[in-house]
């Protein structure tokens, strides 16, 4: 099963300028090397509770980095959801 990826980034996501950017480049390399991380404001073990959607979630600004990098290495035809979406289908979406 699939998590679904957070529609916006949480207010304290790391890839925000405003957020926990100390643990920023450590997240750039396990998205690109390992998978996407789950947002720490979602799902069971939520960091920050108050924030918590119930719900895992994966992280949309680690989402936004690979997105913006597989796009550029030519792996997707666009840095969308939609052409993330085709490739995981096996489809091309232009």
């Amino acid at each position: 099963m699939r998590l679904p990826v957070n529609v916006q980034m949480c207010p304290t996501c790391p890839f925000r300028d405003d957020g926990w950017t100390e643990v920023r480049d450590l997240l750039v390399r396990r998205t690109l090397t390992e998978g996407s991380p789950i947002c720490h404001s979602t799902g069971k073990g939520a960091l920050v509770r108050k924030r918590g959607q119930g719900k895992a979630r994966l992280c949309r600004g680690a989402r936004d980095v690979a997105l913006q990098y597989f796009a550029a290495i030519g792996v997707l035809m666009a840095p969308t959801d939609a052409a993330w979406e085709a490739k995981c289908q096996g489809s091309v979406i232009a």
